[in-house]
């Protein structure tokens, strides 16, 4: 990610990071907890936008249902946003992108 940041950046593009959305549970995998992975790479990002000046674009807190998860009504199956988790997501985005003016 850094690499990506730094060339990126050194051809004058601003860049978003955007947070690992929720994900309490993986398919076929029961024995998998991937919240805690995401809080720590979701950490990681924020770590790095701080450091290099990128902006931070926070889907997890959109789609989070307070338990690690994908909120009910955003996915059908716990891990892939629905169009309803989209438009949140879309939501998240949206004034980052105007106040940017892309």
């Amino acid at each position: 990610m850094l690499s990506m940041v730094q060339l990126a950046r050194a051809n004058d593009i601003q860049v978003l990071l955007g947070l690992i959305p929720p994900c309490a549970a993986r398919l076929g995998r029961p024995d998998l907890a991937p919240a805690p992975w995401v809080a720590e790479l979701n950490d990681a990002l924020r770590t790095l936008a701080l450091e290099q000046d990128c902006i931070l674009v926070d889907y997890h807190a959109a789609l989070d249902d307070g338990a690690g998860g994908l909120r009910p009504d955003c996915s059908q199956d716990g891990l892939h946003p629905n169009r309803r988790g989209y438009a949140r997501m879309r939501a998240v985005l949206e004034p980052v992108v105007e106040r940017l003016g892309l």
